[in-house]
């Protein structure tokens, strides 16, 4: 069909009325749960907290990619490494927004796995803004997903926020 003529007839060919759909995955919710694992305060400030981010997936997967905010006016310092859950992970985001507090971290690794571990541990320390009785919160944000067995981005069950009571700085 050259020049838009069908050569058996000599007459102009038709466009198809149908348009192509290239058809996109689905949005499909991993069977994950993100939660934060925060040690009781002992009563006075610390100089370094720590913070574990623990998964627990029934489904297998490959990465995360984490979203976290949290109130810069409250704590400083903030550093993010990797965790015993993925054995040999490929950092693949390790970025600190300080003035916006934001976290953005991501692992990825070749073999997926399921089950239950620590993916990262955030360690910070308390502001001096912080008074004696404060207290901040770690929360993840919509674009925290899981790279799945198929290298897909998939968004989780549930993420479970954390609030850490602040001592008296000293």
């Amino acid at each position: 069909m050259a020049n838009g003529m069908n050569k058996s007839k000599g007459k102009p060919s038709q466009l198809s009325p149908t348009p192509v759909v290239t058809k996109r995955a689905e949005n499909k919710i991993s069977d994950t749960t993100f939660l934060f694992i925060f040690p009781q305060a002992s009563g006075s400030a610390r100089k370094v907290n720590l913070v574990a981010v623990a998964v627990d997936t029934k489904d297998k997967i490959r990465g995360v990619d984490l979203e976290v905010s949290y109130d810069p006016n409250m704590i400083g310092s903030i550093q993010v490494d990797p965790g015993g859950f993925f054995g040999n992970a490929n950092v693949t985001a390790n970025t600190v927004d300080a003035k916006n507090g934001r976290i953005s971290y991501g692992l990825q690794e070749d073999t997926a796995i399921s089950g239950m571990g620590t993916v990262a541990i955030i360690s910070f320390t308390q502001l001096k803004t912080a008074s004696g009785g404060a207290q901040t919160s770690l929360s993840y944000l919509p674009e925290t997903k899981v790279v799945t067995q198929k290298m897909q981005r998939s968004g989780v069950k549930e993420a479970r926020d954390v609030v850490i009571p602040l001592g008296n700085r000293r």
